[in-house]
């Protein structure tokens, strides 16, 4: 009679368990995130179900919820660059900055105009026109018209060059970069500037005496527009000596010049009109035969303080 009730009772707890056993097996299939449509699981740094966004971050906008904190503003981060476009194609130059061309003890500013989801006009100072933030709280498609002025003296704006247009599209809740560029032609002024080169290398390796084929002359023809202009450069300190400058009209003669320090490059004696240039680098032994020569597009920017330009001669013919 005892005995009875133990049976049923073992039978009972085995059949619980058997079908906890089921249960698990399943549940743990969709709690994987499984094709079957499974919880999602915020946190464990794949983006599932209705997440936006998977380990939570705030630095990343992602909150605590896998979803995107709705706080994050749209904004368009704004650079104004004078001559920005010429940056990758004139050796490097990397555009002057719009305070280089500002009448000295005038500030400067940048006027902008945008037109799209969000129209608005702002203006920013020149001093701040590197990643300026505007706000533009809605995403799409912008036209923004830029136009840089300097302050007159009397609480008016003078233009300084015509304005630009630059089309971008803004990205919900992201800074969206975005550059535009003041041609160097399109100003009513013509700016001077330095130009200032270093011939670091020869043939990819030391330069004059030290290269392959071993120089000890220096030719140098600068241009614009195919007419040679007719400058020098600066004489230069090699070994404690002074060592002459020369002409750039292609002809002249002068020391191939090494380069003893960072600080040490070549320059010429005047400023010259800003713009694009081209500098022909000849090198040459001491029988006056050419074994290294190459043409560099160069663009010689406003002000003092130019881009300094790098040179690695490979051997060969002047074009």
């Amino acid at each position: 009679m005892r005995r009875a009730p133990r049976a049923a009772l073992r039978a009972g707890l085995l059949l619980l368990l058997a079908s906890c056993g089921d249960g698990g097996g399943s549940g743990g299939a969709s709690g994987s995130g499984g094709s079957g449509g499974g919880t999602m699981v915020c946190g464990n740094g794949r983006v599932e179900g209705h997440e936006d966004c998977d380990p939570p971050d705030p630095a990343r906008s992602c909150g605590s919820n896998c979803k995107f904190l709705l706080s994050m503003p749209t904004r368009l981060s704004v650079t104004a660059k004078v001559n920005g476009d010429l940056a990758m194609t004139r050796s490097g130059f990397d555009g002057d900055s719009c305070s280089e061309v500002l009448t000295p003890g005038r500030r400067g500013f940048v006027k902008l105009d945008l037109q799209g989801p969000a129209p608005m006009n702002t203006e920013v100072a020149c001093s701040a026109a590197v990643g300026a933030l505007v706000d533009v709280g809605m995403a799409g498609s912008y036209t923004i018209t830029a136009t840089l002025t300097e302050d007159d003296g009397h609480g008016g704006r003078t233009m300084l060059a015509p304005p630009v247009t630059k089309t971008v599209t803004a990205i919900a809740m992201m800074d969206t970069p975005v550059e535009v560029g003041f041609p160097f032609d399109s100003f009513a002024t013509t700016y001077k500037g330095s130009l200032k080169f270093r011939v670091e290398k020869i043939g990819g390796a030391a330069a004059c005496a030290m290269a392959t084929m071993p120089v000890t002359k220096q030719r140098l023809k600068l241009s614009r527009g195919g007419q040679v202009v007719m400058t020098r450069t600066e004489d230069t300190m090699t070994g404690g000596m002074t060592v002459p400058g020369q002409a750039t009209d292609g002809a002249a003669e002068g020391a191939c010049h090494t380069p003893t320090g960072p600080d040490d490059l070549q320059r010429l004696v005047e400023l010259i009109d800003w713009g694009p240039y081209d500098l022909v680098v000849e090198l040459r032994d001491d029988a006056g035969m050419t074994r290294y020569c190459k043409s560099y597009p160069v663009f010689v920017g406003a002000g003092q303080d130019n881009y300094i330009f790098r040179f690695d001669v490979p051997a060969g013919a002047c074009p």
